[in-house]
């Protein structure tokens, strides 16, 4: 029992069985029981018998090769026993290589699993620096487009006080004289054409105004497209990430429903095994059967 604990294969008890009891029932105990039978009769082998020399070498002969059986039993035993022993060492060294090859897998998979999390981990920082870069740049657009707001602020201010002067500045009445008439018409000339000049650079202020507002709302709409890219680019990534993380959970949930399935089939085959359902190949079945399908 303590054999069959301890050793994980019956070949390696059947070759040591083999090479111990078998031996000895077939090589050793035969002939050592001959030379025990022929030591009881000394006459057989002895000078002083009275049987003839020819049958009395043939005895002799027949004890020597006894005696070689039994030297060359003890040496197929030994030499049996060795060639077992070694098997169980060299299975022994190839189930630790097979352990040191499962264990350098797991660390290479371990080692790809953290070289793909790094890589993953190294695409989101890009992800997230690029989408930081797009704030930036939204950031520095709207500060821009405040400028310009504050700079045609500056410029409408400018026009209405360029409108305020034209309407308030009556001029100062003409001097009574005889030329008062020439002075009037001199003074009104003037007036009119201080006045287009006013309202000529009022139209260019308003020209610049409106090209200044255009200007805002193209950037400002830039910015919200890019805003809008960015914020459809997170929402995309969080839904992949949610749908690779469901895939996970299924998958690792099929994997055990599969390795359940697995168990309870192996154990349902053998139960038809112990219970003999199924004709069995090795030797017809029976108790020696049924042994080895235990192991």
């Amino acid at each position: 029992m303590s054999m069959a604990i301890w050793v994980p294969n019956v070949e390696f008890l059947f070759g040591i069985t083999g090479a111990t009891a078998s031996v000895l029932m077939a090589y050793i105990i035969p002939p050592m029981t001959f030379i025990r039978l022929l030591d009881q009769s000394p006459e057989l082998t002895g000078t002083k018998s009275g049987i003839q020399p020819e049958v009395r070498s043939q005895w002799v002969w027949r004890r020597r090769m006894a005696l070689g059986l039994i030297i060359f039993g003890i040496i197929a035993s030994v030499a049996c026993t060795d060639a077992i022993l070694t098997a169980v060492r060299e299975e022994n060294a190839v189930v630790e290589l097979a352990q040191q090859l499962v264990a350098h897998e797991a660390v290479l998979v371990a080692h790809e699993a953290v070289v793909a999390e790094t890589s993953r981990v190294e695409l989101k920082a890009q992800e997230a620096a690029a989408a930081v870069a797009v704030v930036e740049t939204a950031s520095a657009q709207l500060n821009a487009a405040h400028l310009n707001s504050s700079q045609t602020l500056s410029d409408l201010t400018q026009a209405a006080n360029a409108l305020s002067s034209i309407t308030e500045g009556g001029g100062a009445p003409p001097p009574p004289g005889q030329h008062h008439f020439w002075n009037a018409w001199t003074q009104s000339h003037s007036k009119q054409a201080s006045e287009k000049k006013v309202l000529h650079s009022v139209e260019v202020l308003l020209e610049k105004v409106k090209d200044d507002a255009q200007g805002t709302l193209v950037a400002v709409q830039a910015v919200v497209s890019q805003l809008d890219v960015t914020i459809d680019t997170l929402r995309t990534q969080v839904a992949a990430k949610h749908a690779n993380a469901t895939a996970a959970a299924l998958a690792a949930s099929s994997n055990t429903t599969g390795d359940v399935t697995e168990r309870n089939k192996m154990s349902k085959l053998g139960n038809r095994d112990v219970n003999g359902s199924e004709t069995c190949k090795c030797n017809g079945g029976g108790p020696s059967c049924l042994f080895l399908h235990h192991w």
